[in-house]
């Protein structure tokens, strides 16, 4: 009996053990069940943030593992920061190329930086007139409506404006570029000795008004107007002036002149002759008469008894250039008085044109003239009692005479030695 009450307990415990075990296992199996049964929670989540709000489907895939990443653009590719930039100079070389290459010539020189002086005298015809000067006449074998551009920016502004056309016509052309110092800082295509030259000077008649292909040249281009008022010639400043030909027109009242010149940089145009680009004055054989006879006679007055500078009044223009009545008559006094042997009666015997200038007599202003002419001088030398020689003087010389009451007279003196000088020994011709 007592065996089996210890058998009874002893079985009674095994249970016991066995209820306990399992009652520990039991929860493990339903946390995993719970766990699992979260997961399509997360996902059911996420695919109702797909549908509402595309632009979180990367952020989220990231935060759980996902490959949604490799289903969106490129952010690289289509953000703008990665483009290579396309810089102002860039810009402004293809759109003058781009304007060249459809012959829209006012487009193009919009684009050059002689565009922003206002004394530029640069036009349409200097850009159509270089083109077959330059690169740039390849462009009449592209097609403008096919024609691609690509361009890059290179050192000291240059940039490579690169064309393709669909017929397989391919070449790169360089643009110069330079920010003018006289601009904002805008790029403009830099046409200095392509298109255009700086700092022409052209030398003209004092007093003459001036034009350029019909465009008036004002004061502000005035480089120089010597002596003022009478000036023998002015020089005229160009800044920025197109490379093609020009139509120089010189003209003054009732008295006018056209002639063709090409620009030249840092150069002046014309000689120290005044009178090489102005209006011509055709009848030098009148001058030539008028000269002799106006010589003549002043050198008359002065030898009259009790004669002062006022004697030369009447050979004067009134509004002569200063002290010409006091230099003509201190001339004249000085060649009668000459030493050591007496000189006398002067006389100028002939007056011809001068081979060594391209015009012999052109109007300086409206009534006045100026005279390359050459002259011959004869005069007597009288040795004490021995005896008398005749002299002769040939010599190149010129004057500026003003029309004045339908006369001519004396307006300025140029050669300080016509009145006053004498030497055998020179014969210019």
């Amino acid at each position: 009996m007592k065996n089996r009450i210890v058998a009874l307990i002893l079985s009674v415990l095994c249970l016991a053990s066995l209820f306990a075990g399992c009652a520990k296992k039991a929860p493990a199996p339903a946390a995993n069940e719970t766990q699992s049964n979260q997961n399509p929670s997360i996902t059911q989540e996420q695919s109702v943030s797909e549908s509402v709000h595309g632009s979180e489907i990367i952020h989220n895939s990231e935060d759980i593992g996902g490959d949604t990443q490799s289903n969106a653009p490129d952010a690289t590719e289509s953000s703008p920061a990665s483009h290579t930039r396309v810089t102002k100079e860039e810009q402004i070389a293809k759109r003058y190329v781009e304007a060249l290459l459809n012959k829209n010539y006012e487009e193009a020189l919009k684009c050059l930086a002689s565009s922003i002086e206002p004394s530029s005298l640069v036009f349409t015809e200097d850009i159509e007139w270089a083109l077959p000067r330059t690169e740039f006449k390849d462009l009449d074998y592209f097609d403008p409506e096919t024609t691609e551009f690509n361009t890059s920016l290179g050192y000291g502004g240059m940039v490579s404006v690169s064309l393709k056309d669909g017929n397989g016509e391919h070449q790169t052309f360089s643009v110069a570029t330079i920010v003018p110092a006289s601009g904002d800082g805008t790029p403009f295509v830099d046409g200095r000795n392509s298109i255009y030259v700086e700092s022409c000077t052209i030398r003209v008649p004092g007093n003459t008004n001036i034009s350029i292909n019909d465009v008036e040249i004002g004061s502000e281009m005035i480089k120089e107007r010597r002596a003022g008022k009478y000036a023998l010639s002015t020089d005229i400043l160009f800044p920025i002036i197109g490379m093609k030909p020009k139509s120089l027109r010189i003209y003054c009242e009732n008295h006018d002149s056209t002639r063709d010149f090409t620009p030249v940089a840092h150069n002046s145009i014309g000689t120290d002759d005044p009178l090489s680009f102005g209006p011509r004055y055709e009848d030098t054989d009148e001058l030539h008469e008028t000269i002799m006879q106006l010589w003549q006679d002043m050198y008359s007055a002065v030898g009259e008894p009790e004669s002062d500078i006022s004697t030369l009044n009447p050979f004067i223009a009134s509004d002569a250039a200063p002290d010409t009545a006091k230099t003509a008559y201190d001339s004249l006094i000085s060649l009668r008085n000459s030493s050591p042997a007496k000189q006398r009666d002067h006389r100028i015997t002939q007056v011809v044109n001068r081979q060594d200038v391209q015009k012999q007599a052109g109007w300086l202003s409206d009534h006045v003239i100026g005279i390359n002419f050459g002259y011959e001088l004869t005069w007597t030398t009288t040795f004490g009692s021995a005896w008398d020689e005749t002299d002769t003087m040939r010599r190149y010389s010129s004057i500026i005479l003003a029309k004045e009451d339908g006369e001519w007279k004396l307006y300025m003196i140029t050669d300080n030695n016509l009145f006053g000088y004498t030497n055998s020994m020179t014969h210019n011709w």
